[in-house]
């Protein structure tokens, strides 16, 4: 039986229909990821239009806590699919589910 999926990763100032103003993304996007199974030492890679926006390697403090990825502002007028993976100290790779994003202008 194939694992579930993590669970997608969340994006405060997007509504429920994933749709972020481009006045909302001025300052930046923040993405949060909520992963409560995390041990010390994982890594987590999130992903934001197929691009990878770097690595956390979760410390004794952060585990089962709320991750969070700043994106800078990115262009209006695009949807944005976003996912992350989790890679435990002995290499083994989950991935997440996917969230969609919309920026408007």
């Amino acid at each position: 039986m194939p694992e579930q999926p993590l669970p997608a990763p969340t994006v405060p100032l997007a509504n429920r229909d994933g749709i972020i103003s481009r006045a909302q993304a001025r300052n930046g996007i923040t993405v949060h990821i909520e992963y409560p199974a995390s041990k010390h030492g994982d890594t987590i890679t999130l992903y934001w239009g197929g691009q990878s926006q770097g690595d956390h390697t979760v410390t004794e403090q952060e585990i089962a806590a709320l991750i969070s990825f700043p994106i800078p502002t990115p262009e209006t007028n695009r949807r944005y699919y976003l996912y992350y993976t989790v890679t435990d100290r002995a290499g083994t790779k989950r991935t997440s589910s996917e969230r969609t994003v919309t920026l408007t202008a």
